[in-house]
C-alpha cells in the first residue's frame, strides 16, 4: 500500500543515516538514548515474518485453489503468500541498496558486525530464533553482493599501493603480527607476495588479504618462510598467513575467493611454482589436550592408550621428575598454562608426544563429521591435505600460544 511505502522510505533512510551514529550495542544505567542493539531488537522481532499473515493468506490460497473460474485471483493470492514469507527487512535491506549502495554495504557490514556480537550476549531463545533469520538474511545478501565475479583480487607492492591501505594492512594482520616497518618490508619483497580482495563499490577498503612466499623447496619452519631469498628459482608458493578485516563479513566465502584467484595470478606470473602449500598453526590443539587431560585427571585413569601410551606417561615421569603417572599428568597440564615456559625447557623429550597427539587432533577428532580443527577445516574444504606436521615451526610467544 501507499501508506507502507511511506514508512518504508522514511525507515531505510533514516536506518541508513542515523545508524553510524548510534551508541554500540548498550547505554549506561538510566540513558534512553537508542542503541544499535535497539535497532537490531526492531528488525529481528517487529520486522521478522508474520506468521499470523502467512496462515491467513495460506488459507485463502487453499481455499482459492480449486477456483477454475478465477485463475487470475491465485496467482494474485500465490503472490501475497510470497510476500508474506519474506521477513519486513529484506525489503527494507534492498529499498536502501536501490538509493545508495555503496552506504548500504557499508551499513550492512557494520550491523552485521554488531549482530554477531549481539547474539553472543542474548540466552532467551525466541530471541535467538529471530537475531538468527536476521542474521542469515545479511549473510546471503552479503554473499551475493561479494561474490567472486563482483570481487577484485589485487597484488598489493610499496610501489603501486596507497600508504592509507598498506597501513590498514599491518595492522589487521591477525596471523603474524608485524613488529616495525621492516616486517612489512619483508613481506611485500621480491620473493613474497600479498593479495588482497576489494569491492569495486568500496576501492579503499580491503577487505581480506593473504601473505604468500615464494621457495624452491617446502619450508618446515616460519623462520624459512620469512627469510629473504635472491637469486632463486621458486618452485613452490607457501600461503601463510591469511586475515579478514571486516568481522560483519565472516561467514562469506572471502577466504575461498581470494586463495583460488591468487593461485591463478602466481601460476600466470611464475610458471616454474608447481606446488601451493599452507603452512598454518593449530589454534585450538592445546584446549582440546587440556580437556583430554583434566578428564583423565577427574576420571583418576592415567592409562588412556588414545590419548597417553604407557611410553608417554615414561616420557613424562622422566621430563619433570615425577614418581607416579598421576603426578606427572597433573604436572603436564600445569605445564601447558604457559607454553613458553614448557617449550623452552622441554621441547625436545616432548616432541614425539606432542607429534602423535597433533596427528590424533588434526586426522581424528571430528564435528558433525568434519575437522575439529577450524584451520584444517578451513584449507581442506577448499582441496588441500595434510601434507606433514612440522614441529616448532613457529618458536614465538604468538606462534607457541596459537598451536600449544
Amino acid at each position: 500500500s501507499v501508506s507502507n511505502d511511506i514508512l518504508m522510505e522514511r525507515a531505510s533512510r533514516r536506518l541508513a543515516e542515523d545508524y553510524h551514529l548510534l551508541p554500540l550495542l548498550g547505554s549506561l544505567p538510566g540513558e534512553t538514548e537508542n542503541t544499535r542493539g535497539d535497532v537490531i531488537r526492531i528488525l529481528s522481532k517487529d520486522l521478522a515474518i508474520n506468521h499470523d499473515q502467512i496462515l491467513c493468506t495460506a488459507k485463502k490460497y487453499a481455499d482459492n485453489a480449486s477456483d477454475l473460474r478465477h485463475p487470475n485471483k491465485k496467482v494474485l493470492l500465490a503472490n501475497k503468500l510470497l510476500l508474506a514469507c519474506t521477513p519486513q527487512y529484506e525489503r527494507l535491506f534492498n529499498k536502501i541498496l536501490s538509493d545508495d549502495t555503496r552506504r548500504g554495504l557499508r551499513l550492512f557490514i557494520e550491523l552485521r558486525q554488531d549482530l554477531l556480537q549481539f547474539m553472543k550476549i542474548q540466552h532467551d531463545e525466541e530471541t535467538m530464533i529471530q537475531l538468527k533469520q536476521l542474521n542469515e538474511s545479511l549473510r546471503s545478501l552479503l554473499s551475493t553482493w561479494f561474490s567472486s565475479e563482483t570481487l577484485n583480487i589485487k597484488r598489493l607492492t610499496f610501489e603501486s599501493t596507497s600508504a592509507a591501505i598498506i597501513e590498514k594492512i599491518a595492522k589487521k594482520e591477525a596471523v603474524h603480527p608485524m613488529k616495525s616497518l621492516d616486517d612489512l618490508r619483508v613481506r611485500l619483497g621480491k620473493d613474497k607476495r600479498v593479495y588482497c580482495a576489494f569491492h569495486p563499490l568500496l576501492p579503499d577498503e580491503p577487505l581480506i588479504f593473504v601473505h604468500v612466499a615464494l621457495r624452491p623447496c617446502k619450508p618446515c619452519s616460519m623462520k624459512e618462510v620469512l627469510n629473504t631469498l635472491d637469486k632463486t628459482v621458486p618452485t613452490v608458493a607457501v600461503f601463510y598467513s591469511i586475515s579478514s578485516t571486516q568481522p560483519g563479513l565472516s561467514g562469506v566465502a572471502l577466504g575461498e575467493i581470494l586463495i583460488k584467484k591468487a593461485t591463478e595470478l602466481i601460476q600466470r606470473e611464475l610458471p616454474s611454482i608447481d606446488s601451493f602449500i599452507t603452512l598454518s598453526p593449530i589454534p585450538k590443539f592445546r584446549s582440546w589436550l587440556v580437556e583430554k587431560l583434566h578428564h583423565l585427571i577427574e576420571e583418576n585413569t592415567f592409562i588412556d592408550s588414545s590419548i597417553l601410551s604407557d611410553k608417554d606417561l615414561e616420557i613424562l615421569m622422566s621430563s619433570f621428575g615425577c614418581d607416579c603417572s598421576k603426578e606427572a599428568v597433573i604436572c603436564f597440564s600445569r605445564h601447558l598454562a604457559d607454553p613458553w615456559a614448557l617449550m623452552s625447557s622441554y621441547s625436545d623429550s616432548l616432541e614425539p608426544i606432542f607429534m602423535r597427539l597433533g596427528a590424533r587432533y588434526l586426522f581424528l577428532e571430528k564435528h558433525r563429521g568434519r575437522p575439529l580443527d577450524a584451520v584444517g577445516r578451513f584449507h581442506i574444504q577448499n582441496g588441500a591435505e595434510l601434507y606433514r606436521l612440522n614441529y616448532m615451526a613457529d618458536v614465538s610467544r604468538k606462534g607457541l600460544h596459537n598451536s600449544l
